[in-house]
């Protein structure tokens, strides 16, 4: 009974030592998780669909970026199909609406974007080639002379991957792949415990909504052999 005794007030000796010590050691937690996890407040858009004759898209993005700006965004990441039929006038609205919210560079979000298969829909009518609808995108959407990006923001990874053809579903070979495995094994190795972010317009099969569309095409199955 003695030694029962003893051991309960040895346990409650110990519980209470650490409920002393608890304030101290959460915020010795926290402390560490925001240093490695810096906060982030990340927005993420898909199929806009500016239409050059179509106002309703240019007012509700418009809204939707000051609502970003209220909350003081640092990246908007756009997965695809910002314009509808790849006309000039529906990146121009894009940008309008982008620059209107935000004027100064310095303080706007960070913007990733990735094309979508309406980016090439002037070549899957046969209205221009791939390559011409490549040369467009790379300038509308200001990419220089790369498609795929890997953009850092306070620390985080954000990597894109674009299709390497017109499909509607998508292509991507080794060259998309060899390209993405050398950008995680950057990034990991840089720091193994950042979460990375990596996008492409074209879903992984059976991951999302809508994700089984035509899934006999399965087109990112060499994405995901990458991403598994």
């Amino acid at each position: 009974m003695k030694t029962l005794l003893n051991r309960v007030l040895a346990t409650i000796l110990v519980l209470s030592l650490l409920l002393s010590a608890a304030p101290q050691l959460l915020g010795a937690l926290a402390y560490a998780a925001e240093e490695e996890y810096p906060d982030m407040k990340i927005a993420v858009l898909s199929d806009l669909h500016f239409k050059a004759g179509d106002g309703a898209v240019d007012t509700a993005f418009i809204t939707m970026l000051e609502q970003f700006k209220t909350e003081n965004l640092d990246v908007v990441m756009i997965t695809g199909d910002i314009g509808y039929a790849c006309e000039e006038a529906e990146y121009e609205k894009f940008w309008n609406a982008w620059d209107t919210v935000f004027p100064d560079e310095a303080t706007a979000p960070e913007l990733v974007i990735v094309s979508g298969n309406h980016e090439f829909d002037r070549a899957v009518f046969g209205k221009e080639s791939y390559g011409e609808a490549v040369e467009r995108i790379l300038r509308v959407f200001n990419f220089g002379e790369e498609m795929n990006k890997n953009i850092v923001v306070n620390g985080y990874h954000f990597i894109t991957v674009n299709s390497e053809s017109e499909y509607t579903h998508g292509k991507f070979t080794e060259e998309s792949t060899t390209w993405l495995k050398a950008q995680l094994d950057a990034a990991v190795a840089e720091n193994p415990n950042m979460p990375i972010f990596v996008t492409a317009h074209q879903t992984l099969l059976n991951t999302t909504y809508g994700s089984d569309w035509d899934a006999s095409l399965n087109k990112t199955a060499a994405l995901y052999e990458v991403l598994k």
